[in-house]
Formats: C-alpha cells, structure tokens, sequence
C-alpha cells in the first residue's frame, strides 16, 4: 500500500489531484492544485460554458450556444427586438 506525496493520487501515485472545485466532467490536470479547461468551458473551475463567438446578449447551457436574453434576438442576440 503506497503512500503517496501531497497532491498526488492513484495506485502508484502518478494522478495529480486538481484544484478544489475543479469540474471532473469539464476540466483536468496535469500538475496538482491546477485546473485546466477542455475545449468549450471556461472559468476557474472549468464549470462555465464558452458562448458562440460574437455572442453579445446571449448565454449559454452547453458550449458554443447563444441563447438570447428577453428582448434580443438574432444569431449573435444582437438585434433589438423593442
């Protein structure tokens, strides 16, 4: 049974435990204490989805979305819709 050095998991201690909070689904580490992002999420966790490029008025639920808050529309929630 190893013991392994602080940051560092597995069955032969080669697994760096990423940063507290970081999203297992959505983000990864190579080096203990770090969270690096997968392709479409952002944030410091890893937990914040990237909207569409040029998406002005608009979120997202999954990567590259523009939904438009009310009262926009549009591709990029551009357009005044009042």
């Amino acid at each position: 049974n190893r013991i392994c050095l602080p940051g560092w998991k597995g069955e032969y201690c080669a697994k760096p435990i990423c940063s507290s909070g970081c999203s297992e689904e959505h983000g990864y580490c190579e080096a203990p204490g770090e969270c690096k992002r997968r392709l479409g999420w952002d944030g410091p966790l890893c937990d914040k989805c990237t909207k569409y490029p040029g998406c002005l008025h608009g979120t997202c639920n999954q990567p590259f979305q523009c939904i438009c808050k009310e009262g926009w529309g549009g591709l990029l929630c551009n357009e005044d819709l009042n």
